[in-house]
């Protein structure tokens, strides 16, 4: 009898380094491809395409990551949304509901943070306004945040196949 052959999606997906909690990606890909993962230092983000690393960049943030960082590390993420803005697509992930940073104490029993819940709102949407190439996705949870970072990617990398293939 012979083996089924393995299918691997048409791109890796570059997972920076530094990256904590890093996806998986296991499953997600609906022709049911093994998603290609690799670990790489990225500059800006936490994921992105190989060989697309400055075309797109995906930052994921939890909830007290993003407090902590619109708080404490404000100056260092600005900088970091300004060379998101130069990709041709850049996001940031919530894995959180808008509902959540709006109370997140009523989540999260254990919640400290001196960073007003308005003023993390405030700043997403100012930020919109001036990197307008910056998307914010509340995801919810972690799962919606992998299942909407792969799905950005792959969706991504289809549209510049479908260009290449036009230009051809």
């Amino acid at each position: 009898m012979r083996k089924p052959q393995l299918k691997f999606t048409p791109f890796t997906i570059l997972i920076d380094q530094r990256e904590k909690l890093p996806y998986s990606f296991s499953g997600l890909d609906p022709e049911k491809r093994i998603v290609l993962t690799r670990y790489a230092y990225i500059k800006t983000g936490d994921y992105t395409i190989l060989g697309c690393e400055n075309e797109i960049m995906i930052e994921r943030k939890t909830l007290q990551d993003l407090f902590f960082t619109l708080g404490q590390r404000r100056k260092q993420f600005k900088n970091e949304f300004r060379r998101m803005s130069e990709a041709t697509f850049a996001a940031v992930i919530v894995e959180a509901s808008r509902k959540e940073i709006l109370n997140p104490s009523a989540f999260h029993d254990d919640w400290r943070s001196q960073l007003h819940p308005h003023s993390v709102i405030g700043t997403m949407e100012s930020w919109s306004l001036f990197f307008s190439n910056v998307h914010w996705f509340l995801c919810d949870n972690r799962e919606g945040g992998e299942k909407t970072t792969f799905n950005l990617l792959r969706k991504f990398w289809e549209t510049k196949e479908k260009e290449k293939a036009k230009a051809a």
